[in-house]
């Protein structure tokens, strides 16, 4: 996921983990860009690569829905650290 946010719209990515049910990133948003464009493009390259693994579905797609929230400066290690113990993110 990070190659595709680097690649389709230019944000550097810090940090990006999943469960079985969603996906947590972690990038640097530039205001030029929509939030609207980050998340469509996300999903549609993402999905791409999916369906070109070997191991992955040929059906896969993307819920319609998504969820997005501003992190400041003073948190991003904070952030950092819950992404990447997935475990914690799993709902309950």
């Amino acid at each position: 996921m990070s190659v595709t946010l680097r690649d389709t719209v230019d944000l550097p990515t810090l940090i990006v983990n999943g469960v079985q049910d969603h996906v947590h990133a972690l990038f640097l948003v530039s205001r030029k860009v929509p939030l609207m464009r980050i998340v469509g493009e996300t999903k549609t390259e993402t999905s791409k690569w999916v369906k070109k693994q070997r191991t992955g579905p040929k059906d896969f797609a993307w819920p319609r829905g998504y969820g997005a929230f501003s992190v400041s400066e003073s948190n991003i290690q904070e952030v950092r650290r819950y992404i990447d113990n997935g475990k914690n993110t799993t709902r309950q």
